[in-house]
């Protein structure tokens, strides 16, 4: 099936084509599992490293949700599971950029059929590919910040390292520039190389070859949108955050008179479980300002609470953190949409086939059918 050809105006459209349950959907769970890979691997981490004397319901007190590796803490073995943890949080969040990216792509085939569960079979399927991608141009990477170190180490040499330094000054320029240009293509593939997976379903060479086309065969028009596409996502999740303050404020304010002081305490107990929020002087205002104009709940002691209290208010705090992931995965369904529209406005015509999405290779066979119509409607026609 062939799509239309796009041009800047429709990046847009990114906003409504991200409203969808299935990206949604798609994103929210890959988000939600590559947070439990990091914090699984985080709390390891903690636990192998000098904190591993604390014990676990110490360190959670410490850390709760959003545990992260102090200096204190790290040794070399903890370093390394950290590490491989974060390696492997990212990795499931571009699986699940992948997933978003063929939702939209499917969309914007006109597609509407097109499943949750198919993208997310479609993603893994590709998960090799994004891998050997990554990889690559993470290591070339690696290769051209090594051979300036090498250099580095050259010079140190007594009389041949001033030397060689100053004659390879030239020569070490252009590898340098060379390097910059890859390390770019290697930042941005994290956003360019699941829209380009879902627009063709290459292999790891062509789609390499394409993540380097993508952002320097046009390199002002690409950084442009690329701009434009961070700004879209911003006031989308900006707008949906203000709807979603907006229904929190009319729940409070309904139920603060009816539920009483417990629910002062529940929603102490709450804000406490996301992260920082407690320690921003402007949300502690905007909660007063609610608080004492509104009538909203306030903030309270909950050192003397019950175990029945503090434990309704865990849940409540979990709850908004679910809502707040719910928030994070529209910006996510947003931002990726966005990279697959971005897509096709640099590379007109291409993507426009019909990529094979289910393991079967129905998209395939449905392509073939459709070159052979044509014959047989001629073979009817000389009858």
């Amino acid at each position: 099936m062939e799509t239309r050809e796009f041009t800047s105006g429709d990046l847009l459209t990114a906003a409504r084509l991200a409203w969808s349950i299935r990206k949604m959907h798609a994103a929210v769970r890959g988000l939600l599992i590559a947070w439990g890979i990091y914090v699984v691997f985080t709390y390891a981490a903690l636990a192998t490293g000098a904190a591993r004397g604390e014990g676990f319901v110490s360190l959670f007190r410490n850390f709760e949700f959003f545990p992260f590796l102090p200096v204190q803490y790290a040794g070399v073995l903890s370093l390394a599971v950290w590490i491989v943890g974060i390696i492997a949080a990212v990795c499931t969040a571009l699986l699940a950029a992948v997933s978003v990216s063929a939702v939209a792509v499917e969309d914007l085939r006109g597609n509407l059929m097109f499943q949750t569960v198919e993208a997310i079979r479609f993603a893994r399927k590709q998960r090799s590919t994004v891998l050997a991608v990554m990889g690559a141009l993470a290591l070339l990477s690696l290769l051209f910040v090594a051979g300036c170190a090498v250099a580095a180490l050259v010079g140190r040499i007594p009389v041949f390292g001033e030397l060689a330094l100053a004659v390879a000054a030239l020569p070490l320029f252009f590898w340098a520039l060379a390097g910059a240009a890859v390390i770019l293509v290697f930042l941005f593939g994290f956003v360019t190389v699941p829209a380009i997976i879902a627009w063709t379903g290459e292999d790891a060479l062509e789609t390499l070859l394409q993540a380097f086309s993508l952002v320097w065969s046009r390199p002002v028009k690409f950084l442009l949108l690329q701009i434009a596409a961070r700004i879209i996502t911003a006031i989308s999740m900006l707008l949906l955050g203000l709807l979603c303050f907006g229904a929190l404020l009319l729940i409070l304010f309904t139920a603060a008179p009816i539920a009483g002081f417990k629910l002062n305490e529940l929603f102490t107990i709450a804000l406490y479980r996301i992260p920082g929020l407690m320690d921003s002087e402007l949300a502690l205002r905007v909660i007063y300002f609610l608080c004492t104009s509104l009538g909203t709940p306030c903030i309270v002691d909950t050192t003397t609470v019950s175990t029945t209290v503090q434990t309704a208010g865990w849940i409540l705090g979990v709850s908004s953190l679910l809502a707040l992931a719910w928030i994070a995965s529209y910006g996510f369904s947003v931002f990726y949409s966005a990279q697959v529209i971005i897509y096709r406005v640099l590379t007109p015509g291409k993507g426009g086939e019909s990529a094979a999405r289910s393991n079967d290779g129905t998209a395939k066979g449905s392509a073939a059918q459709e070159k052979t119509e044509p014959s047989s409607d001629a073979g009817r026609a000389v009858s």
